[in-house]
């Protein structure tokens, strides 16, 4: 099992930055879910339509669970997956149980 660490925290608190630092070395590989929301909920959601909604119409539960194909690929590849960043709890679940080895940092 990969080591899978996530990173939380308020908007502005350097969660991106310190991603950014971890994806320099080789052995880290950087999921980026905020990355992903704006390319894609932002661009598919319906007005005055919350994440939760745009979730349930496409019938996932976080955007880690949407993921899960380039997840795995990114676990047969690197020893560290950095999450950037859970917003959730059902991101932090879904990542939690995708190995045994799960680290959740808060960046403040």
């Amino acid at each position: 099992m990969r080591i899978i660490v996530g990173l939380t925290g308020l908007s502005g608190s350097g969660k991106t930055e310190v991603a950014n630092c971890f994806e320099q070395q080789e052995e880290y590989s950087v999921v980026r879910l905020g990355k992903y929301l704006r390319e894609r909920y932002w661009v598919e959601k319906r007005e005055g339509e919350s994440i939760e909604d745009y979730a349930e119409r496409y019938r996932f539960h976080s955007i880690g669970e949407y993921m899960q194909n380039d997840i795995r690929e990114l676990q047969q590849n690197r020893k560290i997956i950095i999450v950037d960043s859970l917003r959730t709890a059902a991101d932090y679940n879904y990542f939690k149980s995708c190995t045994d080895k799960f680290i959740l940092i808060m960046i403040m």
